[in-house]
């Protein structure tokens, strides 16, 4: 038997250093290969899906279509797959490359999506939309990548709410001024993300803002032991939509702000009622009823029952038009 050479060595090492050459890049490198990118030509979508992007209707592919390509990304225990997300006509499709190698895809007509998501915390981000699909079953789909891409989202959820039915509900123009502005004393960090979810310029009907929630375990010679029972919170009441943005429930962070915030957008006209009920811990749950038996349920202090009501009452009255 013929025993290798040390050149032969050397070139099967090479041979299995670009095997696996992701182990070896360097960490920023490695991190840019969970970043999501855009696709903007034809010639840019990855041959494996190929076959979906040509089976659209021409008019779908003309001009292109916005489309996010998510890598497989291991921010998270479970690792995700890599997905498609793209606008196509009057619908969002998102497209996940399964194991074996075929394709799940899932289209979401933007009149049937009840509720779109985004979280950013830290480096994690993910983008999940709840709905009816084509085939008229219920369904929900959700993109995790890396933080740094999280404005290629942006435009999707732009799309969305520009979908949605406005009720003109605004009683006038839009103020000069942010309406915003006012909680830059209160909750700036709320403030800015108002500022940032709300284009300037478009009606905001209501501003609930809820601070984070503390119940009393026991107290001793005047100091107090205390624990969260809801993080803090803004719903914003627009035209077309209920915007709830809140900080992460999981973050357990007591001397500081938690860091990012997530984003539930939910189209009025999908609102089938919205109840203010007595909850645990001197609380009130104020309940939105979406399709298919889907809810959100939002923690309101007793304090703020009045505002809550408001609210209430402004977006029922938007939904019964």
């Amino acid at each position: 038997m013929n025993t290798p050479s040390l050149v032969e060595k050397i070139l099967e090492r090479i041979k299995n250093l670009t095997r696996d050459k992701n182990r070896y890049l360097h960490p920023d490198d490695q991190a840019r290969l969970s970043w999501a990118r855009v696709a903007k030509t034809s010639e840019e979508v990855p041959e494996i899906y190929r076959g979906f992007f040509e089976a659209l209707p021409a008019k779908d592919k003309e001009p292109f279509p916005y489309l996010v390509i998510s890598p497989t990304f291991k921010g998270y225990l479970q690792p995700e797959n890599e997905k498609l997300v793209c606008r196509t006509g009057d619908s969002l499709c998102v497209v996940e490359q399964q194991p074996s190698g075929g394709l799940d895809i899932r289209r979401y007509p933007l009149s049937g999506i009840f509720l779109l998501e985004t979280g950013t915390i830290l480096l994690n981000s993910w983008f999940t939309v709840r709905g009816t699909d084509s085939s008229g079953a219920s369904s929900a789909s959700t993109i995790r990548f890396n933080s740094v891409t999280e404005h290629l989202f942006t435009p999707l959820v732009d799309d969305f709410r520009a979908a949605q039915k406005n009720t003109g509900r605004a009683a006038g123009p839009a103020p000069a001024t942010s309406p915003f502005d006012a909680l830059a004393e209160v909750n700036f960090k709320f403030m800015n993300f108002g500022r940032k979810t709300v284009p300037p310029g478009e009606p905001v009907l209501q501003i609930v803002l809820q601070p984070e929630i503390r119940k009393t375990i026991f107290s001793f010679l005047g100091y107090a032991v205390t624990r969260r029972i809801a993080p803090a919170h803004m719903a914003i009441l627009t035209e077309r939509d209920l915007i709830w943005i809140r900080d992460d429930p999981a973050q357990q962070v007591k001397a500081k702000t938690p860091y990012g915030g997530i984003w539930n957008y939910i189209p009025l006209h999908h609102v089938s009622s919205v109840s203010l009920i007595p909850a645990e811990d001197n609380l009130l749950e104020f309940s939105v009823q979406l399709p298919k038996q889907d809810r959100v349920i939002i923690p309101y202090e007793a304090a703020r029952k009045n505002e809550a009501e408001e609210l209430q009452q402004r977006i029922m009255e938007s939904v019964r038009g």
